[in-house]
């Protein structure tokens, strides 16, 4: 029954029974009030600083308390004391040498006005420390106000919040401190969708607290995190470490919000590194991740990520409308139902690539951008990227890349790339080994797997090369397939052979086996026994399909 605002000092809570006396009542060591039986209502009045008159305050409906049950939370809506005229404020922080302050807001309670401090500066001078804020030639509205701020070290995170009480005529100050051990990162330890120690449980806490670190922390045989409904939207500064993870979803229904990260905020500034996005679904407004703030992406993995939709469907993996970095990453087989296989970039901010590895990503033509797709001025190369495609700007038939080369001459287009589809590692010998010749300027130190990348290495995600073979993407969707022979240990097949693929089950709810799809086409054979020669790289799917009668 807390309130989710806790920058008051204290909170009075007064409970009246059955119409009488409201009387004053403080709650037990686990936060529960131990009441008689009866009909109560409560009022909550929230309290800043030492003083004694409310500056928020709110009653209950009517609820009952039963003898040995407890009674489910009770919610209260705090009004908030209004006031005219304005002020000014003062922030002085202090914190580690090493540490940024990344966001500063004040936010109005219970209305929508806030400033963006951190962004906008004070008044005179620079920095933040001791510096005045007066919102604008008008002033900050005398009232009530939650003041936010987050900052980094490293990838630690830390963050306050306090209601400040802004008075005609005068300046409040706040003087914060943060230690090192303020610095933390909230574990990700579940890959569960709806329990505590999840990804989700993670983002709602981020957001509530004006920012924060999410660290991944799953063993590497049970990472996959497999969400069933989208995440809460990115409304606030967030860094995630993956920690080689992949995420995914099953049993969504795609629509312009289904992607598996969504970032609704032109304010929050947002960075993840080496996170697997894999199979994501959407209408539109990218596959994967749909970005309306500042976002940075370190040697992450985008795999089979779609749109759909006849318009307004760019962005197989990556739509954004803010800043985009793309350093280290690898881009696999996504696709557009329109502009933007991999990434689509609109309205504002630039798109900066460095390092990346583009293989296998579809648009709807060679002028909408196989591999990106935007305003040519702003669509950047850092170097060093690898695409199966050819240069140019991605608005002339036969520039399927969307991006021109860095004047250092170090991206190299339309050479042939293979990466295993078991683990990314690129072939030795194809181009995107060797390719990174220099580490450019904030380049990430690790890869997806947590290895060193140095100089002399590979573009793309992962450094480590595998020595190759052909891989047999093959599934269902649904019943069992067995392969003869099997692949070896690495997922490959490498010498060209026969493998014969059996599918069994249905018979619940109606469905049978119907036929084979081998890549993407749908194969004359339709008992439920298939060969198919490893010549290449090859995907089978089983269909298994429900008989109706109509009568």
């Amino acid at each position: 029954m807390f309130p989710s605002i806790t920058g008051f000092s204290r909170y009075q809570y007064l409970f009246a029974k059955d119409g009488g006396e409201a009387l004053d009542s403080s709650p037990n060591d686990w936060g529960l009030f131990e009441l008689e039986p009866g009909t109560y209502t409560v009022t909550v009045k929230a309290f800043v600083g030492d003083g004694t008159t409310p500056a928020a305050e709110g009653s209950s409906g009517a609820f009952t308390v039963t003898a040995g049950v407890e009674t489910p939370p009770i919610k209260v809506s705090l009004a908030v004391a209004e006031e005219t005229g304005a002020g000014t404020f003062s922030f002085t922080p202090s914190y580690p040498e090493d540490a940024e302050l990344d966001s500063f807001r004040l936010t109005r309670l219970g209305g929508e006005e806030y400033f963006d401090l951190a962004e906008s500066g004070p008044d005179e001078g620079t920095g933040m420390d001791g510096k005045i804020f007066s919102g604008g030639r008008g002033g900050i509205g005398a009232g009530y106000w939650l003041a936010q701020a987050s900052l980094y070290r490293d990838d630690l995170h830390a963050g306050k919040s306090e209601v400040a009480h802004i008075y005609d005529g005068l300046s409040t100050g706040l003087n914060w401190t943060f230690s090192e051990d303020d610095f933390s990162a909230i574990p990700v330890v579940s890959n569960a969708d709806s329990v505590p120690g999840t990804l989700r449980e993670a983002i709602a806490s981020v957001n509530a607290a004006g920012g924060g670190t999410i660290f991944i922390d799953l063993p590497a045989d049970d990472n996959v995190i497999t969400l069933t409904r989208p995440l809460d939207t990115v409304r606030k500064g967030l860094r995630v470490l993956g920690n080689g993870a992949t995420l995914t979803q099953t049993g969504f229904t795609p629509s312009a919000t289904s992607q598996l990260l969504y970032i609704n905020s032109t304010s929050a500034t947002v960075k993840i590194s080496r996170l697997h996005f894999k199979g994501g679904r959407a209408t539109a407004q990218g596959g994967a991740i749909r970005n309306k703030g500042n976002l940075t992406l370190e040697s992450c993995i985008f795999s089979d990520n779609q749109t759909s939709a006849s318009t307004g469907s760019g962005g197989g993996a990556v739509y954004t409308t803010g800043g985009l970095t793309v350093r280290g990453c690898t881009f696999y087989k996504n696709k557009a139902a329109s502009g933007g296989g991999a990434i689509y970039r609109v309205t504002s901010g630039d798109v900066t690539l460095t390092g990346n590895l583009f293989i296998g990503n579809t648009a709807s033509n060679d002028e909408n951008g196989h591999v990106v797709y935007g305003t040519t001025a702003n669509i950047k190369s850092g170097g060093y990227n690898v695409s199966d495609r050819a240069a140019g700007n991605g608005t002339t038939a036969g520039n399927g890349s969307g991006y021109a080369a860095n004047t250092n001459g170090s991206d190299n287009f339309g050479n042939t790339a293979i990466i295993s589809l078991a683990n990314f590692k690129p072939f030795a010998g194809y181009a995107a080994v060797g390719a990174l010749t220099n580490l450019p300027e904030g380049y990430p130190a690790l890869d997806f797997y947590g290895d060193p990348i140095e100089g002399g290495g590979a573009s793309g995600a992962v450094q480590a090369t595998t020595a190759g073979g052909y891989y047999l993407d093959y599934g269902a969707n649904y019943g069992k397939l067995s392969l003869d022979p099997p692949p070896n240990a690495g997922g490959f097949y490498t010498q060209v052979e026969e493998v014969t693929i059996s599918a069994s089950g249905g018979g619940v709810g109606g469905l049978t086996f119907s036929h084979w799809t081998v890549d993407g086409v749908q194969a004359e054979d339709n008992s439920p026994t298939y060969t198919v020669t490893m010549d290449g790289d090859r995907t089978v799917r089983a269909v298994f399909t429900r008989d109706f009668k109509v009568s």
